[in-house]
């Protein structure tokens, strides 16, 4: 089912982070990683470059330490 559920949030979003989608979606972010894995594997997903800043915005320059969870942000290819 978890499967289905990244499908459509990444359809309908754009991207996203595991954190984020985690957080969305109410499962635990080893559960998403997974399935994000399982995507990619079959070409269906794509890893966006990060620009490693946190994830309350896109251009700040705040050093804030974040795990690749966070970071790493993720694209449905269609």
């Amino acid at each position: 089912m978890i499967l289905s559920e990244i499908k459509k949030y990444l359809t309908a979003n754009g991207e996203a982070s595991v954190a984020t989608m985690s957080k969305e979606l109410g499962e635990d972010k080893s559960m998403v990683q997974a399935a994000v894995d399982y995507w990619v594997d079959r070409g269906s997903v794509t890893e966006v470059d990060g620009e490693g800043s946190c994830s309350s915005c896109c251009s700040c320059n705040c050093g804030s330490r974040l795990s690749n969870l966070e970071v790493k942000r993720y694209r449905w290819k269609g």
